[in-house]
């Protein structure tokens, strides 16, 4: 029998330059909930009326960092540690934000490989 709460893990990968980041194996419903809330802007709206929100795809590769990152290896031009702040994230080089955004991707899809895996093993043993 299986959990199906989230575990608490943390995963070390490599960046460029000898750079890393460490990050959660996996969000929890709720984690993942906040993440896309952090993808909504408010709509313009006339004073007095209720404020409304769109979802903005191009928030969501920054929602996806601060949801899944926990540390990093990232240093000022003095040397450093960078803290781990939206702040932060905005100020990086695009090409810094865009490694660090492409490693966690790929890290999500690694582990959904995994899930996939483990459910079609489950399941052909339920059929055994």
């Amino acid at each position: 029998m299986r959990t199906r709460i989230v575990a608490p893990a943390i995963e070390r990968l490599t960046l460029s330059e000898g750079d890393w980041i460490e990050i959660k194996r996996e969000l929890t419903v709720g984690e993942e909930r906040e993440m896309y809330i952090a993808t909504r802007r408010p709509r313009p709206a006339d004073p007095g009326d209720p404020v409304t929100y769109d979802y903005d795809p191009a928030l969501l590769p920054r929602a996806r960092a601060e949801a899944y990152l926990l540390r990093w290896s990232l240093v000022d031009a003095a040397g450093a540690p960078l803290e781990l702040s939206r702040d932060v994230l905005d100020r990086l080089e695009p090409d810094t934000f865009q490694e660090l955004s492409d490693t966690i991707e790929k890290h999500r899809e690694v582990i959904s490989e995994e899930k996939k895996r483990r459910r079609t093993e489950m399941a052909s043993l339920a059929i055994s």
